[in-house]
């Protein structure tokens, strides 16, 4: 690219196929300032389609595109306008188009046209195929309202309830491993400690920086959401600890702009937080498992207004989860009732 004299751009790079060497490029090139930032997650989408349209059927192009353009992609910048847009959010959508694809093909292999399916042909297609499949309502409820198919009904999946499986004694165990366990890299530990303690999300975890740390009244604590929540001692030694590690970048060792907790060997990123959840399981601290039995616990100690205050969740979820702590404690008593003399 420096060698044909044209400007270095993001749109240069987006046409280049996303290799671990040019997004390591790209990231080194914004981090030193000689491209703009942005969110990487949302902006290589309109790349991705360009590329997936390739490999579509002409006759079925045209609808994948305005759909994808115009449904998936306009979402998706939407959401990131007013909230969080993650490498998650990013999977989720390209998931949509790709089951749409599939579906396609599916159709094309049956005879039948779009303008053809019928619930019938829907049931059987859901029926063959992993629950994975219901994401295709998306793609039938905009092909209805702009008249290429009837009606169809794509059940919702069943609502799973949470892991609850991890006592608190196992907790208790995990979070003695995290405090004092130096054998267990210091990032596993620091986060692990967060995780069973406030069961922070992992991707809450992921993007924390040096500043969030604080003193309040001479006590330390940890800034969530805005919200100083104090921190044990023992973790907060933990997490002071975390302050020393440095990314393994060269790059982003000269150019020392962002001080994450959790750096990515990518300059200026902190660690995804689908890393980060992939090193604890890989240690033996069972992400899910472990934050359910954290909210659980706090749940059963706290209203829902201060669980929702205390770690940044919304005040729906954080009643959910006290409702679970207060069922949850009533199984736990009437099972006693029924076992006591």
């Amino acid at each position: 690219m420096i060698a044909d004299g044209a400007p270095i751009t993001h749109e240069r790079l987006d046409a280049v196929e996303p290799r671990p060497a040019v997004v390591a490029l790209r990231q080194m090139l914004v981090h030193v300032g000689a491209l703009p930032p942005r969110n990487e997650a949302l902006e290589r989408l309109p790349a991705w389609l360009t590329r997936t349209l390739t490999t579509v059927p002409k006759h079925h192009r045209q609808v994948i595109n305005v759909y994808g353009t115009w449904a998936v992609l306009r979402r998706a910048r939407q959401r990131a306008a007013r909230t969080q847009f993650t490498t998650a959010s990013a999977g989720r959508a390209r998931g949509k188009v790709r089951m749409a694809v599939t579906f396609l093909h599916w159709l094309d292999a049956q005879g039948v046209e779009l303008e053809h399916v019928r619930q019938t042909h829907l049931d059987r297609w859901l029926a063959a195929g992993s629950p994975n499949r219901q994401c295709i309502g998306d793609f039938l409820r905009w092909t209805h309202q702009r008249g290429l198919t009837a009606a169809l009904c794509v059940p919702r999946p069943a609502r799973e309830e949470p892991d609850l499986s991890m006592t608190d004694e196992q907790r208790w165990e995990l979070l003695r491993r995290c405090l004092h366990d130096c054998t267990l890299p210091l990032d596993v530990r620091a986060a692990g400690a967060l995780l069973l303690l406030y069961g922070l999300p992992v991707s809450r975890i992921a993007v924390l920086r040096h500043e969030d740390l604080v003193t309040s009244g001479g006590k330390p604590c940890l800034l969530i959401a805005g919200h100083q929540t104090q921190l044990p001692p023992a973790v907060d030694s933990l997490l002071r600890a975390a302050t020393a590690a440095k990314t393994r970048s060269a790059v982003g060792r000269a150019v020392n702009r962002d001080r994450w907790l959790f750096p990515s060997s990518l300059p200026g990123r902190p660690i995804s937080a689908e890393g980060l959840g992939n090193k604890l399981n890989r240690h033996g601290i069972p992400v899910r498992a472990s934050r359910n039995a954290a909210l659980v616990t706090l749940g059963s100690e706290l209203p829902a207004a201060a669980l929702s205050a205390l770690l940044g969740i919304s005040i729906s979820s954080a009643v959910q989860w006290t409702h679970r702590a207060k069922r949850d404690w009533h199984t736990f008593i009437q099972a006693r009732e029924i076992v006591t003399p």
